[in-house]
């Protein structure tokens, strides 16, 4: 029973930060952009995460497309959508 306590509490910790980070996207959204700036680094297949590499070419985005993007890394976790009740 233990157990289902500590990992309800888990679980509202996650929740508990994705409210947060909710809310700071909507603070963010609010402030006048003055400057965006985000680099787009390029897929990398499974098979080829692990070769040296001497140069990585990446893609600039700038102004409200950036803001987006980095945005984006703020939305709820996967864990969102991994989270079970536990059964009693």
């Amino acid at each position: 029973m233990a157990s289902y306590d500590l990992v309800e509490r888990l679980n509202d910790t996650f929740r508990q930060l994705e409210r947060e980070l909710q809310m700071l996207q909507q603070r963010l959204r609010a402030c006048r952009l003055l400057a965006a700036r985000v680099f787009e680094l390029p897929a990398v297949s499974k098979e080829t995460e692990h070769d040296p590499l001497e140069t990585i070419q990446v893609v600039q985005h700038t102004g409200q497309p950036a803001l987006e993007m980095a945005l984006k890394t703020l939305q709820p976790s996967v864990h969102s959508a991994a989270i079970r009740k536990p059964q009693q």
